[in-house]
């Protein structure tokens, strides 16, 4: 500075909303500064150190976004994403596979997970989000869902809500996880051991095969039991017991 005649020198530091200091911005001069370009000096260096905030916050969001892309990509779950003060709402390519859908064919709205809740479930899983919401208790839940081909399937739902400065929910991001199979393997567990019980406490066959039959339909997802023996000297098959139930997955 001194062999470029400099006579004059001023800086100023480079500070983010966050108080921390990023740099300095420093101008040199063969004049004294006025009053001026100090301020101008001043205005300049806000002005970088915001910029300097701004893009290190769009770097941290777009590492976030990849990382959750990743996410998204690396799990068998269905990953939803809800904007509470919107109701707009992600699904991962993998949820809407789970019910059936190819990607980008289900509404991005949150009334397309809760449209498709089984009515014996709604009001349940609906009451659960709401408490997690407002008395922040964990969310989990085991619901049905209504495929594209209308039929249901069950599925384990487990979702966290983000809450800002005032305790408002605004955003809750969440999974899905098909557990069908774990459902009917309890469910056929559940109608041995009750078989069991049946044939334990009665004598005569006609007196349980009907207990036995409702069970069967209503654990093991028959709409229809029906219990036949040989008759020897007819020689033909004659309908013992006979039982309609609702099934675990309508």
């Amino acid at each position: 500075a001194r062999r470029e005649q400099m006579v004059a020198f001023a800086g100023h530091p480079l500070i983010c909303e966050e108080g921390r200091v990023v740099g300095v911005m420093a101008v040199f001069s063969r004049q004294p500064l006025s009053q001026a370009t100090l301020e101008a000096l001043e205005t300049v260096a806000n002005s970088i150190a915001n910029g300097i905030a701004h893009w290190r916050t769009v770097e941290s969001l777009r590492a976030s976004e990849e990382r959750f892309a990743l996410a998204v990509q690396g799990t068998a779950d269905g990953i939803w994403d809800w904007n509470v003060l919107t109701n707009e709402a992600y699904h991962s390519p993998r949820f809407q596979e789970l019910l059936g859908y190819p990607d980008h064919d289900l509404e991005n709205h949150y009334q397309a997970f809760e449209s498709r809740l089984h009515p014996d479930d709604r009001d349940r899983v609906v009451q659960g989000i709401q408490q997690h919401l407002k008395q922040r208790q964990a969310f989990q839940v085991d619901c049905r869902l209504r495929m594209k081909s209308g039929a249901y399937r069950w599925f384990q739902s487990r979702g966290q809500a983000l809450w800002n400065s005032d305790g408002r929910p605004v955003r809750m991001l969440g999974s899905i996880r098909d557990i069908t199979e774990q459902k009917l393997g309890e469910a056929r567990l559940s109608a041995a051991h009750h078989v069991t019980r049946v044939l334990a406490e009665t004598t005569e066959l006609s007196e349980s095969l009907p207990i036995i039959l409702q069970s069967l339909c209503e654990h093991l997802n028959w709409e229809v039991g029906e219990f036949w023996m040989r008759d020897h000297e007819r020689d033909v098959l004659q309908l013992m017991a006979f039982s309609l139930a609702q099934p675990l997955i309508d």
